[in-house]
């Protein structure tokens, strides 16, 4: 699933100028003590509107990214791994292709 695009500080200028950008939002589930980041408007919106309980908390975090590749950004994905039984781990990498 794309998050979105990993800026380069010299690209972030240009996507902000081209209204390129969304707000990565940081999420917290203490019973885990897991840490879940998106800027999917619809994950924010589900998120926020108390889905799986209520139990994951926005933490006050969030940080710029490009919504789409501009410059140097690479396009980022996020994975999910299941592996560890009920809690479950993410993983961001940026590609080139």
């Amino acid at each position: 699933m794309a998050l979105g695009a990993t800026c380069a500080i010299a690209s972030l200028g240009a996507a902000t100028a081209a209204g390129q950008v969304a707000t990565a939002v940081e999420y917290y589930y203490a019973d885990w003590d897991h840490y879940f980041v998106t800027s999917l408007p619809s994950e924010i919106a589900v998120l926020d509107g108390g889905a799986f309980g209520g139990v994951w908390k926005r933490t006050g975090q969030s940080f710029t990214v490009c919504s789409q590749a501009v410059g140097q950004a690479l396009p980022t994905c996020r994975f999910l791994s299941t592996c560890g039984g009920s809690a479950n781990d993410y993983f961001f990498v940026g590609a080139k292709h």
